[in-house]
């Protein structure tokens, strides 16, 4: 398995770099030494080269993607030179394009570059006009980047020199380093663009008096541009005037970074968060009275007000949901798609009753597209949605509801407030979906659809600038928002904003995305985060650096600044731990603002340090810091380790949200809960309300939190009612890398399980031993293992109708072909990766039929190739022919009949098919056609295989074929032989069955190896099906007649309701009945023997092979077959060994 994941691997890197270097279709290969292209003439350079000569271009040359040229002479473009997506060319001599007279381009694709150390002339092809349609353009794709070291002339006036071809949200680079001139005089101007797109930094002068050039349309800085002179625009790369070949660098910067981590779990948050750009915000959210929470599993668990799947917020708690529930597809109709971010978005309003409690609305990203319930507006725009219920929503026309050309995988962060919902992509990409506080930074006031966020040109935030960029993080309120960069740059936008420059400017409205004072110069933002005060749009800024300083600024009337004081301040202050002077906090690891939504005493934030310390200041609404009073401003080092919690306890998680403050502390299970509580904010189970002054870890609920895990998480079990289970299947499979081992007891917590590889029904504790080697894990650790049967709603049930002793019915199969052609009942000649082919109903199991469903997951199969079904009901490839090695690459599913579609199936993994490879004279006639080499192998490290009974030697792996096994008639195949057995093929199967113990998860490859010496007519390879018989005969219960004869004793014991007892009486009761202890009899009573529920049958901590009692659960007769808790049968099966 391993060699061949790595083989596949170095295919992949070596398909990757062949895509990479890919000349377009048709074009050759420019011959080695050529270094004249003449007019009609195509080629390609395919590798990097050197060119230490002239290079002249008439015809037309590409450079393939990623390709780099160097060259040291003159480069004459005469006709057409297209550098192609990533390629680049770095030119020691000067450039020369276009002739009078006639049509030259340079093309430069996305992300390529032009870097020339000597000058670049850009020929009038008019010819002083008398050619006017004819041009000698330069045009430039999406981040690319030309540079020019020595003189650039542009002659012509006719047309611009440069045109934009990218996307209209990015930009390309034109970078004159010396004297720049144009053919302009007199009145008459040379322009170098006509679009905003280009960026031309002119770092030396530009001729606008004799040879004049200008702009044009492109966004320009010059002449002696520097960083200083143009900030907003200067390329992260370029230094100075003296440094040539700065293209590379430059264009490297400008390529989109993935700031996304993949997987359910991003490790990079709370304490142990560190990279500011991969930084998991999210992974709790609280609202007011609400909160999503992502755990270690990728599973999302929802509790509190309104959260309901109906969304309804009322005093009557319809909406609420005080015991956290999965959010699934069962508790909230209509999700689809693996859940990728959540947020939310609440206000707590004065006035009535349960306007005081607060509103909701939430949003949650899938794969498929972002869903929203909640009371409509407090999050996105009525006009989207105005209605409570959980539901997909489409925006703008895109039915995903995210911006056009994002998908929600590129989706990084989905950050909400109230009314406010924003996003980053993994590109760094922002965007705004707000109905207040005038922060889509667009120039939009559309509350509709979402807007890509845009640069001020200037502090005042008015003016409307180019797209904001490489950002990694969004945060904010209502009223604004603040952005951080990857470079470590702030951004902030909306009503009543700061950028603390110049110093001490006041709250500012600022329509575009405002480029902000870094707080500490010398020191890298690491987390950002805003809180207000709602009802008079009161903001304060909060930043944390990756040395543990923390900045703020703007409005501290609640002490939230964290200075000591209730001054505001316009211009970055240092937070404090104390009110010692410059006694500053400096080793704080994670910051959490309530900032999902605010009310009048809400302003306020709470920090974690490196060692798991707690500190909260700020407003103290519904004593949600800990303050012993409610609604009034506390300083740091008044609420640090807030009450219920010991100097030395360690918080690993924390979010404030609402009126709450959530936290979870290591070596606990329950998270710790403080504030107001109602309408279940505490997932207790209670929707009353109160106050929880002390953080609560009793009566909350056990979490597992994503980045901040107490305790590894084991799952709940189900079985089928008349089986056991191993409770080893509910351990997480990375278990061992936690350090801890575990022993297994009863629900006691102290009679340890007898057998843990079969247990029935029951609770069953976990008790986590912890490596003595690692000090820092927990001591006293458990956890709880609940394992209940399969009910009728399930959908595994009807699989429990399959008993042990139950036959499997093989069924007369059809075939169908599900893909690019639809649903082709008989064959089709077109295959598609992701194509199903299907065997409809293979088998009956119980009430269920099922499918055998090959998805096709590689493929090379010639045209003539066809697929169809045999006469043995089995999926045949036909036609393969041996001069080429030919082969179809799938995935193989049982599923339940007709769930299969172009969608995904429901797979069941308890039952698990064989696989029979076949080989088969498709058209019967007995003709002797010849056959070798027919292949099928799985990725299966060591498949058990079974030789079929036309088989009588089993074929023999060639390790150095990956095709895998080989398979050969019996008559024909001698082993150690070297030769190429010559078979007449007759009508018959001759097939191997290989077992796997994981049967879904493996994939197989049928076709054929090349051998261009036979002369093969016809080959064939195909896939069906044998299914095992279920589990053990020998657990069958037979109820068959007995044995009579031999010897057989009187019963002499017997209790008889019918007064006939005694060797006296003529019916000789009950000695008459032989081979008995006892004998019961009555016309009128029955027997009742023990009458027992089946969760208590682990309370017969002895039991003994025999001993039988009546389930009141199961309702039947229970024999213990073996003398353990698990070893209960019903007996109720009419079957033997």
């Amino acid at each position: 398995m391993n060699k061949l994941k790595q083989f596949l691997a170095l295919l992949l890197v070596v398909f990757s770099t062949v895509v990479y270097a890919q000349c377009p279709p048709g074009v050759a290969s420019l011959p080695a030494g050529t270094n004249t292209i003449a007019a009609g003439q195509t080629y390609c350079i395919s590798v990097d080269t050197n060119f230490p000569a002239n290079l002249t271009v008439n015809g037309t040359l590409y450079l393939a993607p990623g390709v780099k040229v160097t060259g040291t002479g003159f480069f004459d473009i005469k006709g057409s030179l297209q550098i192609m997506d990533g390629a680049g060319i770095q030119l020691s001599g000067s450039m020369s394009v276009g002739a009078q007279g006639q049509d030259a381009l340079v093309k430069l694709g996305k992300y390529s570059y032009l870097s020339i150390n000597g000058s670049l002339t850009q020929v009038d092809a008019t010819w002083g006009g008398t050619q006017p349609t004819k041009k000698s353009h330069i045009e430039q794709d999406a981040g690319s980047v030309v540079e020019v070291c020595a003189t650039y002339n542009h002659q012509a006036i006719g047309y611009k020199a440069v045109k934009y071809i990218g996307n209209a949200s990015s930009h390309a680079y034109f970078i004159t380093k010396s004297d720049a001139s144009g053919g302009g005089t007199g009145a008459t101007w040379a322009e170098l663009s006509s679009e905003a797109n280009i960026r031309w930094i002119a770092m030396s002068t530009v001729n606008t008096t004799t040879a004049k050039l200008r702009a044009g349309s492109a966004t320009y800085c010059g002449p002696n541009a520097t960083t200083a002179t143009c900030p907003s625009i200067w390329p992260t790369g370029l230094t100075s005037t003296s440094v040539c070949n700065e293209a590379i660098p430059i264009v490297n910067n400008l390529q989109p970074q993935n700031y996304c981590i993949t997987g359910d779990c991003n490790l990079n948050t709370y304490i142990n968060s560190s990279n500011p750009n991969t930084i998991e915000y999210d992974n709790i959210v609280s609202t007011f009275h609400s909160t999503i929470l992502k755990e270690v599993d990728g599973k999302v668990i929802v509790w509190g007000q309104g959260i309901k799947n109906t969304g309804i917020n009322n005093d009557a708690g319809d909406g609420d949901v005080p015991t956290p529930i999965e959010l699934n597809a069962t508790n909230y109709p209509g999700l689809t798609g693996k859940i990728l971010k959540f947020t939310g978005g609440s206000r707590q309003l004065s006035g009535g009753t349960t306007a005081t409690h607060g509103n909701q609305q939430f949003a949650v990203l899938t794969e498929d597209g972002l869903f929203v319930w909640g009371v409509p507006g407090e999050l996105i725009s009525t006009s989207i949605k105005n209605t409570n219920a959980f539901e997909k929503v489409t925006i703008n026309g895109q039915s995903s509801g995210l911006p056009a050309g994002v998908t929600p995988q590129q989706v990084k962060m989905l950050f909400g407030s109230f009314k406010t919902l924003a996003l980053v992509t993994c590109t760094g990409e922002a965007y705004v979906l707000s109905d207040t506080g005038s922060k889509n930074a667009s120039g939009s006031t559309s509350s509709t659809i979402w807007h890509r966020v845009y640069k001020a040109t200037a502090n005042d935030g008015g003016t409307k600038g180019t797209v904001l960029d490489n950002v990694v993080a969004v945060r904010g309120t209502s009223q604004a928002l603040i952005a951080l960069t990857a470079n470590g740059e702030l951004y902030t936008w909306g009503k009543g904003t700061y950028t603390g420059t110049p110093s001490g400017s006041g709250a500012t409205d600022r329509t575009y995305a405002t480029k902000m004072q870094n707080p500490a110069t010398g020191k890298t933002p690491k987390m950002i985060g805003m809180t207000d005060i709602y009802t008079n749009a009161k903001l304060t800024y909060f930043v944390l650096m990756t040395d543990g300083t923390v900045y703020s600024m703007g409005d501290s009337s609640l002490k939230q600044l964290g200075t000591g004081s209730t001054t505001s301040s316009a211009s970055w202050v240092q937070v404090k731990k104390s009110a010692t002077a410059n006694d500053f906090m400096t080793n704080i690891a994670w910051i959490s603002p309530q900032e999902h939504g605010g009310d009048t005493w809400s302003a306020n934030i709470s920090a974690l340090t490196t060692d798991g310390k707690l500190y909260s200041w700020g407003g103290n609404s519904g004593q949600m810091l800990g303050g012993a009073t409610n609604n009034i401003g506390y300083n740091p080092w008044e609420l640090y380790m807030a009450r219920g919690l010991a100097n030395t306890d360690t918080i690993l998680a924390l979010e404030t949200g609402g009126h709450t403050t959530m936290i979870i502390k290591n070596c606990t299970t329950k998270f710790g809960y403080l504030g107001h509580r109602t309408h279940g904010s505490m997932g207790n189970g209670q929707t009353g309300t109160a106050y929880e002054a002390d953080f609560n870890f009793a009566d909350t609920y056990a979490v597992n939190v994503c980045g901040a895990a107490t305790a590894p998480r084991l799952s709940d079990l189900k079985k089928c009612p008349t089986a056991t289970v191993d409770l080893a299947s509910s351990v997480p499979a990375n278990f061992a890398a936690s350090g801890y081992t575990i022993q297994w007891y009863m629900a006691d917590g102290t009679t340890p399980v007898a057998n843990t590889s079969a247990v029935g029904t029951g609770t069953y504790i976990a008790k986590l031993i912890p490596d003595p080697a690692q000090p820092l894990l927990c001591t006293n650790m458990t956890s709880t293992v609940k394992v209940t049967d399969y009910v009728s709603t399930d959908p595994e049930y009807s699989l429990c109708t399959v008993t042990n002793c139950d036959p499997v019915v093989i069924n007369a199969a059809s075939f169908a072909f599900v893909g690019t052609l639809g649903d082709d009942p008989t064959k089709t000649t077109t295959f598609a990766i992701g194509d199903k082919l299907i065997m409809r109903n293979v088998a009956t199991i119980g009430t269920n039929t099922y499918d055998l469903v090959a998805t096709i997951t590689g493929n090379n199969l010639p045209a003539t190739s066809s697929i169809g079904l045999s006469a043995s009901k089995a999926l045949v490839v036909r036609d393969i022919r041996p001069v080429d090695a030919r082969y179809m690459h799938f995935k193989l599913e049982f599923t339940i009949a007709g769930t299969v579609a172009n969608s995904s199936s429901t797979v069941y993994p308890q039952i698990m098919p064989k696989v029979k490879v076949i080989i088969k004279d498709i058209d019967g006639n007995g003709i002797g056609n010849q056959f070798t080499d027919l292949m099928g192998y799985s990725t299966a490290s060591s498949p058990v295989v079974t030789v079929g009974s036309a088989l009588t030697n089993q074929g023999f792996y060639n390790a150095t074929n990956p095709a895998g096994f080989n398979y050969y008639r019996a008559a024909a195949f001698v082993p150690g032989s070297s030769g190429v057995p010559n078979v007449a093929e007759t009508n018959e199967d001759y097939w191997v069955t290989m077992e796997y113990t994981n049967f879904l998860s493996e994939e197989y490859l049928i076709g054929v190896t090349g051998n261009a010496t036979l002369n093969i007519l016809e080959r064939a390879a195909a896939v069906g099906i044998n299914i095992p018989k279920f589990g053990n005969a020998n657990d069958c219960i037979c109820f068959n007649d007995p044995a009579t004869g031999g010897s057989n004793h009187d019963t002499k014991v017997g209790i008889t309701l019918l007064k006939r007892a005694g060797a006296q009486n003529t019916d000789n009761w009950p000695m008459v009945r032989k081979g008995g202890h006892i004998a019961l009899e009555s016309n009128s009573q029955g027997f009742v023997p023990t009458r027992i529920a089946k969760a208590d049958l682990g309370n017969i901590t002895k039991p003994q092979k025999g001993m039988m009692v009546y389930d009141t659960t199961d309702k039947c007769l229970k024999i213990n077959t073996d003398g353990t808790a698990t070893g209960w049968k019903c007996f109720n099966t009419p079957a033997c060994p």
